[in-house]
């Protein structure tokens, strides 16, 4: 089993550490329990760096020694960027990591799976909740980071505000590469007063924007 993680360059290796320890650790308990009776699992993870201009050359890697199978790829981007590659192969991409939409084109990438749960289903869900909490309607103050993963999110959730009687009081966004607490952009937002503040950071970003949202709070 071949893959493609961050495991070096900054923010995204340490936010998707667990998930390499954690990948490896779960095929380490496959062949101990032996699940897949007869076979032992060997996986090979090389490092993207959460960039899909080098997601292509590690897949590449991996398939020229003999990789059968790919799975757990991190990022909507670096999937798309080996989407074609594995599929025009016929070699199974599995569980990739991203719960972008564009996974379930089956027509015409059958060999490509998600595995999380799409972020146009999810975001809306969480409108849904909000729209319970407050029937009178709410507030909200958006934040996410300035990918793919963060803008699509992002999208679905105005999509549906309106219809949820939420009213987007101002969005605030970070990149994905940057490490730095996000203190003005949490300013902003606790100027604006909302009722909610939907936020979609990227892994440990998660931690930093909650340390500033109790620090202006």
């Amino acid at each position: 089993i071949g893959s493609a993680m961050p495991l070096t360059g900054g923010v995204a290796a340490a936010a998707f550490a667990p998930v390499k320890d954690g990948f490896a650790a779960y095929i380490q308990y496959a062949n101990e329990n032996n699940l897949l009776d007869g076979y032992t699992i060997e996986v090979a993870i090389e490092d993207d760096q959460y960039n899909p201009e080098l997601t292509p050359g590690a897949v590449n890697t991996q398939i020229d020694a003999g990789a059968h199978i790919f799975s757990g790829i991190i990022g909507s981007p670096n999937n798309a960027a080996v989407r074609d590659l594995l599929n025009d192969e016929c070699i199974p991409q599995l569980n990739a990591l991203t719960g972008s939409p564009a996974w379930g084109q089956v027509a015409d990438y059958p060999w490509t799976t998600g595995i999380l749960v799409p972020y146009t289903v999810e975001s809306p869900v969480y409108a849904a909740q909000i729209a319970k909490d407050f029937p009178d309607g709410a507030t909200v103050s958006l934040f996410y980071v300035n990918n793919e993963f963060g803008q699509i999110y992002a999208e679905a959730f105005k999509d549906v505000a309106d219809e949820f009687g939420l009213e987007i009081l101002g969005e605030q966004t970070i990149e994905a590469t940057d490490s730095n607490p996000p203190t003005s952009q949490v300013t902003t937002i606790a100027s604006e007063g909302a009722d909610v503040v939907v936020a979609v950071p990227l892994g440990a970003g998660c931690i930093s924007f909650l340390t500033e949202l109790a620090n202006a709070k």
